[in-house]
């Protein structure tokens, strides 16, 4: 998952993304740099966040 494109698609900060996940601003950072990888925990929250943004932005339409 591509977390730089996830979080410009929803025009969400490093800050808004870092605080739905409960991790650090600085871990998405180095996920979108691709320095490190987000743990197996983190995937499935930002796939949860994903469908739920998703699922917001129809009902809004």
């Amino acid at each position: 998952m591509d977390v730089l494109s996830l979080r410009k698609k929803f025009n969400l900060t490093r800050e808004d993304l870092a605080s739905m996940l409960h991790v650090s601003s600085m871990a998405i950072y180095r996920w979108e740099k691709r320095r490190t990888k987000p743990r197996l925990i983190a995937l499935k929250g930002l796939e949860r966040i994903e469908q739920e943004l998703e699922r917001k932005n129809k009902c809004q339409k």
